[in-house]
């Protein structure tokens, strides 16, 4: 069998992915405080226990957004009550990076989350305060959840183990209004 031609593969234009890229950081700000708590869900890691909530938080006055409280249970103090996740270190925010506008903090609610081996999965929602948010198709509709996964890191000398929440991917609440159409 023979082949002739230039040898050149045509190639399709590259298609610019209209999914958000997101980043979780910490809060560190001193202005930045957590307001109030979602009810903690409790995650078994291994030999770990985490509580993990919805936490509100507040910048200044005005300005009111959600992250995703978590925090190690201790073995000392499991035989008396203990108010946990009090410190605003313990929240994580999530943000949209893209190219064009700078950083925006996103609405993560409502966490959900399971535990396979070391990996956790969190599922939140990604809601947005307009009427029509779930309008259109796929390409227009904004995001409606948000697949985040973790683990547990651990510090030095084992200590101060935390869950770094890694991967984000959304689902765009078009997908899920075809889903229940179904």
């Amino acid at each position: 069998m023979m082949f002739c031609g230039s040898g050149v593969a045509a190639q399709d234009a590259v298609k610019e992915s209209t999914e958000p890229t997101f980043e979780w950081k910490d809060i560190t700000d001193a202005k930045e405080s957590v307001d109030s708590l979602g009810v903690p869900g409790l995650l078994n890691v291994g030999s770990d226990v985490f509580a993990v909530a919805e936490a509100q938080c507040k910048e200044a006055q005005d300005t009111v957004f959600t992250g995703i409280a978590s925090q190690l249970l201790t073995v000392a103090t499991a035989d008396q009550p203990e108010e946990v996740l009090t410190d605003s270190k313990d929240t994580k925010v999530l943000e949209e990076v893209t190219s064009t506008d700078p950083k925006k903090r996103v609405d993560v609610s409502r966490p959900t989350a399971v535990v396979e081996g070391s990996n956790i999965y969190m599922l939140v929602g990604n809601y947005t305060r307009t009427a029509a948010s779930c309008q259109g198709d796929a390409a227009t509709a904004p995001w409606g959840l948000l697949l985040v996964k973790g683990h547990v890191s651990t510090g030095e000398n084992g200590e101060g183990k935390k869950i770094q929440w890694n991967d984000t991917h959304a689902v765009p609440c078009a997908f899920l209004q075809k889903e229940q159409g179904e």
